[in-house]
């Protein structure tokens, strides 16, 4: 229940601040501005004091400022973590390698063309397939192993 034990010095009146997601809000010909203290008859305090969420007392104010302070950090900490995964994720679907300053795409290629490949390149070391191995997983073995050589430098 709202305190009013200051209510006496300001003539019957309560400051309210109105914490709603609009500009402003406009009650009974009153008009709100958002995070700014308005005063208000006592009665008309307590029924706008029963929404919580749009309104709340000018002593409250500082709280509810750093409440929402460490709320948008959270979010935004979260929304970083969530576009690192997401990158992660796509760096992990991503199967295009570059052999000889040239991009390709290991989906599209054959087991048979990849090997081809690692010869021309003259790429030694290669992992080979092992006769459990899915296609798939060759593919991603490759795509590893030629993402960790050391770039050759490109000549002019």
């Amino acid at each position: 229940m709202p305190n009013f034990d200051y209510v006496g010095a300001n003539n019957g009146n309560v400051s309210i601040v109105y914490i709603g997601p609009k500009k402003f809000k406009t009650v009974n010909r009153q008009t709100f501005r958002q995070y700014h203290p308005v005063p208000v008859p006592e009665p008309m305090a307590a029924n706008l004091l029963k929404f919580p969420d749009v309104f709340i007392e000018e002593s409250q104010l500082e709280d509810f400022k750093k409440n929402q302070a460490e709320k948008m950090a959270e979010a935004e900490a979260k929304a970083k973590e969530q576009e690192a995964a997401l990158e992660a994720e796509k760096l992990a679907r991503d199967m295009t390698v570059t052999v000889g300053g040239k991009e390709y795409d290991l989906n599209k290629m054959t087991i048979s063309k990849i090997k081809t490949l690692l010869e021309s390149g003259d790429i030694e070391n290669a992992p080979t397939k092992d006769s459990q191995e899915s296609a798939q997983e060759y593919k991603v073995k490759i795509r590893d192993f030629l993402r960790e050589m050391p770039s050759e430098p490109v000549e002019d």
